[in-house]
């Protein structure tokens, strides 16, 4: 049973400096630390009736609940909970009862206006988001002394609305009216039976008419009548209601809307100058935030509009692709000539348009094997509207197989020309700028292997040029794990850098949340949970005994520390994207700590570097959907000790149609040909980690033809591809 301490709990209406303080504790009084990866959530109710859920924030073992997000509730007493959900299970505290808070009146709440049940700024925002579609659904009268109520609700993307209206008071009664002169006394003439007024003949008969029955529709009124009149009056209502004030009233900006009427005025005001609502209440004119979407024009956002996380992903997937040629979208036996004529010409080829800067130098880079002489490339610079304006080749430096092109301040696209078979996944447009600060350190990685007899490949495992590198991830796939076992700190630039020069082509990297939402790479909770060594911006060591939580300080905060060695900070998620953007690798990502929000957060970033197909996800169940939620393309996988019918089922429950799932597992997994078989037929991979030593590969592919299945293995310095080909050729040398 689950204990409780809550403090600060009495605030009054609209007051936003007060925190509910709450501490939770086990029977035996030992205090329950909030596991902030979790999702956490404050669900108040007032005499039995649901008011809303709340965010809150987690401070060691502290829970917060600001009253700058209660400052809608009217005054009274309410019940809290605190519900806390992880791997689809929910826990709510506290086990019994309830928490309570009251919150008071303030000096300018007037009594008897505030519907205790009624949040009036959630009826506007819900008005809001259902347009102008009003709909009055009934109109209730009630007996005189009631009171007044309007009931509202969203349904079908109607703002139905019920009007209930009390009948007034009996006036009181009015003074005699003034003596009316007698008027003539009606007769009847025998002879016609016709009604007289004096001398004058009405030529009505004083007999009834006769008898006869009623007619449906003629004598009383038929369905169709009375939904004509209820229909006629409902356009009336609804018309009377958008003249009172669901057209908005613009304004320059506060100032001019306050001059205007400094009194006040009902209904809904809008400033241009921040697009937001103004309300009358409590005597003072009330920002209510943006009053509704607008649409962007073409053309009108810049980079600067943008954070420094979203412009930074969008320049550089701008600039660092190898897939910015699009090789099913290539023009076949096709070139273009210095003049831009576009010809014939069997066995090239022409790209599409090629977005680039003004008055740039570009370098295009592509494969040439040693046997190939350096090919020619013709290229053409286009404006803004597609149309030839010269051509922007340079000089070609035959030794760095590049070809160099110059841009104008009228170049908007380039399209590149030249044999067909150098067009590939390696072929790459870059800003030479970016090409000289290190680039081209990195050489593309082969994707084939050079004919050879066995015994030839045999002896030349360990000196395969660079051109003829075979690609090892087609035995094994080598997944580096976190920069670990380089010279660099782990989960730093260079450390990758040097997986990268050392034969890795698929990265992994972990990832949490700073408390300010900026996504990081860490394996850890805590900045020094790993590296003992950490040091502030002025080089001072921080003890141990003062952990540095990513979840409870800002980026800000975190970025001022070095680890590992001072000229190390805290590695941006963005930065990770990047790096793997210019290498042209796989991104493997092991979450670590990541909410919903956070999740969508993490997987836009991914989709903005377009990275989409080229990064797997690996996490708890909860944390793969939320990405799958996002990003349905997503390969995704669980990390279980062992392979059971409850990790399977729960594997294929995040299949979306469109994506894999994989096991990512451990050296110790045990594999069966039982397991195998279900695996295989409900097409799951797997994938473990992390052997530490060439024999450790060796042994693990020992143990059986069922460790074969295994398509991925998570290393620190060993390329396993490497290992299991190396000793797949000297077994066979020696046959």
């Amino acid at each position: 049973m689950t204990q409780f301490d809550i403090t600060y709990t009495d605030f009054k209406r609209e007051d936003t400096t007060n925190d509910i303080t709450i501490k939770l504790y086990a029977d035996n009084k030992r205090p329950i630390i909030p596991d902030s990866s979790h999702t956490w959530k404050a669900k108040v109710a007032k005499d039995d009736k649901y008011v809303g859920e709340y965010p809150v924030t987690i401070l060691g073992n502290t829970i917060k609940l600001s009253s700058s997000n209660l400052t809608r509730l009217p005054d009274g007493n309410y019940a809290l909970e605190l519900w806390e959900t992880y791997d689809g299970s929910t826990a709510i505290y506290p086990s019994v009862g309830v928490m309570t808070f009251r919150v008071h009146k303030n000096v300018d709440d007037t009594l008897g206006t505030i519907d205790p049940t009624t949040d009036i700024n959630a009826i506007i925002d819900d008005l809001h988001k259902a347009g102008q579609n009003v709909k009055v659904v009934a109109t209730n009268t009630l007996p005189a002394g009631s009171k007044a109520s309007v009931a509202q609700s969203i349904t079908n993307g109607e703002n139905q609305l019920t009007f209930n209206i009390p009948q007034g008071d009996k006036g009181d009664k009015g003074d005699p009216g003034v003596p009316g002169k007698d008027g003539l006394t009606p007769s009847i003439d025998i002879k016609t039976k016709h009604w007289m007024i004096g001398n004058t003949d009405t030529g009505i008969v004083a007999e009834g008419q006769p008898g006869k029955t009623p007619v449906k529709g003629t004598d009383y009124w038929n369905d169709a009548d009375k939904q004509e009149i209820q229909a006629e009056g409902q356009k009336y209502i609804e018309s009377t209601l958008a003249k009172i004030s669901l057209q908005p009233e613009t304004f320059e900006n506060e100032a001019a809307l306050k001059a205007k009427y400094p009194n006040g005025n009902p209904g809904i005001m809008v400033t241009a100058d921040t697009g937001h609502k103004f309300i009358w209440a409590n005597s003072t004119w009330t920002d209510a935030g943006v009053y509704q979407s607008v649409g962007i024009a073409d053309g009108s956002i810049s980079l600067a509009k943008f954070d420094d996380t979203l412009s930074t992903a969008i320049r550089y997937n701008y600039e660092y692709t190898e897939n910015r040629l699009y090789i099913d979208g290539l023009e076949k036996d096709k070139y273009i000539e210095r003049n831009g004529d576009i010809k014939d010409y069997s066995g090239w080829a022409l790209s599409d348009y090629l977005p680039v800067e003004k008055n740039e130098i570009y370098v295009w880079t592509f494969d040439i094997p040693a046997k190939d002489n350096v090919p020619n490339v013709y290229c053409g610079l286009f404006d803004a509207n597609r149309k030839y304006i010269g051509s922007g080749n340079q000089n070609a430096d035959t030794l760095e197989n590049k070809a160099l092109i110059k841009t104008d301040s009228n170049t908007a696209y380039v399209r590149i020309s030249q044999d067909l078979k150098y067009f590939t996944n390696n072929a790459m447009l870059i800003r030479k700028a970016l090409y000289d600060q290190g680039i081209k350190e990195f050489i593309p990685f082969e994707r084939y292997l050079k004919y050879s007899p066995i015994k030839e490949i045999e002896q030349k495992t360990n000196s395969f040029g660079t051109n003829y590198q075979p690609n090892y991830d087609n035995v094994v796939r080598s997944i580096q794990r976190i920069g670990a076992g380089m010279e660099h700190p782990i989960h730093s630039v260079e450390a990758f850098k040097d997986a990268y020069r050392k034969g890795f082509r698929i990265l992994l990297c972990g990832l949490i949340f700073t408390s300010d939402n900026i996504p990081v790479c860490n394996h850890d909770s805590y900045l020094n949970e790993y590296y003992k060594n950490v040091y502030d911006s002025n080089g001072v060591l921080v003890s141990t005994d003062n952990p540095v939580y990513f979840s409870q300080n800002t980026y800000a905060t975190l970025s001022k520390y070095n680890y590992g060695a001072m000229g190390y900070p805290l590695l941006k998620f963005t930065d990770m994207l990047k790096l793997v953007k210019q290498l042209g690798v796989e991104l493997y990502v092991e979450v670590k700590g990541m909410t919903e929000q956070q999740a969508k957060i993490a997987c836009s970033l991914v989709r903005q570097f377009g990275l989409s197909d080229k990064t797997s996800w690996a996490g708890n169940l909860e944390q793969m959907k939320w990405v799958i939620a996002n990003l349905d393309t997503a390969r995704v996988a669980l990390m279980p000790g062992n392979v059971t019918d409850d990790v399977i089922d729960k594997l294929n429950s995040l299949k979306t149609g469109k994506n894999k799932v994989f096991i990512f597992g451990w050296n110790t997994t045990i594999l069966t040909d039982e397991i195998v078989n279900k695996l295989m037929q409900n097409d799951i991979a797997f994938e473990q980690g992390t052997p530490n030593t060439e024999q450790d590969i060796v042994d693990y592919f020992a143990r059986g033809d069922q460790y074969y299945y295994c398509t991925g293995i998570e290393t620190n310095t060993v390329i396993a591809g490497k290992v299991l080909l190396e000793s797949s050729l000297s077994t066979l040398g020696k046959r």
